[in-house]
């Protein structure tokens, strides 16, 4: 049987006690909280909840002008005042755009969340995003 001395024992254990790991874990800890916080994951939210409508819009804005382009006018649904988009359903659904989009945040039954408008003065139309969030509108086309 061999028989060690404390100092043998202390010279052959490697590795890091549980102090070391437990301030490095705490380190980390800290480090990461900073970093979420300097993210601000809430502005990155709201921001791609935004860039999504965009898209919405532009397809949406994409679906008349194919229509406009088609029928050489634009449908019904596209007045001088504001609509919802969900009045253009029928007329750009399934031939100009795959399925109406609907606002990312949930709004109210049967409204899409995007308005539509004719010009009054130029043959176009436009399409706004109600609930954008950021500090721009978000629209395509004309919109006055």
């Amino acid at each position: 049987m061999v028989i060690f001395s404390k100092k043998e024992m202390r010279e052959k254990i490697e590795g890091f006690t549980l102090i070391e790991l437990l301030i490095v874990i705490g380190i980390m800890i800290i480090l990461g909280t900073i970093v979420v916080f300097a993210m601000n994951p809430g502005e990155r939210l709201r921001d791609a909840r935004d860039n999504q409508r965009k898209a919405h819009v532009e397809a949406i804005y994409g679906a008349l002008k194919s229509y406009n382009f088609r029928e050489e006018s634009f449908p019904g649904c596209v007045q001088e005042e504001e609509t919802d988009a969900k009045e253009c359903e029928p007329y750009i659904v399934p031939e100009h755009i795959a399925s109406m989009p609907k606002d990312p945040v949930e709004g109210v039954e049967g409204e899409t969340g995007y308005m539509v408008k004719k010009h009054e003065l130029f043959d176009d139309a436009g399409v706004k995003a109600v609930h954008a969030e950021g500090e721009e509108e978000i629209i395509a086309g004309f919109w006055e």
